[in-house]
């Protein structure tokens, strides 16, 4: 593992693990100045071994990082989170799926169609998705 990715990954578990003396947009505004050092995408991917609730409140907690992004922006997103690790369920909280949930409940973007629509993501991987959602 390169040299860069590990600091990001020890920054992430630092990050996680102390949220509990702080929260929100003024615990993860302490750590903007280092976070910008690294892709928005690779943050969430790394972050989907963290619960659903965490990963949204640093998405939510740091909307500086992702304000301006296009749906272009988002699909790179969504690729760099596939293959998801394991098809999401609502009784699962994990983030393996943050990116759609993210767009679906707070950016009222339709993320499952997006999602669905592209050509790059494997069939498998939508077969999974789409199972989750008829269940």
């Amino acid at each position: 593992m390169e040299h860069k990715q590990q600091e990001m990954l020890d920054l992430l578990d630092e990050i996680y693990w102390n949220e509990g003396y702080s929260y929100g947009i003024e615990y993860f505004s302490q750590f903007l100045h280092e976070i910008v050092k690294y892709d928005f995408a690779k943050i969430l991917a790394c972050q989907a071994k963290f619960p659903l609730e965490y990963v949204l409140s640093f998405i939510l907690s740091t909307f500086s990082l992702w304000i301006n992004f296009s749906d272009t922006d988002w699909i790179r997103i969504m690729s760099v989170l596939n293959p998801r690790p394991k098809p999401f369920s609502i009784e699962i909280f994990d983030a393996g799926y943050v990116d759609i949930h993210f767009l679906c409940k707070y950016m009222r973007v339709n993320a499952i169609k997006l999602f669905l629509q592209q050509d790059k993501f494997s069939n498998e991987d939508k077969k999974r998705f789409f199972s989750t959602l008829v269940k």
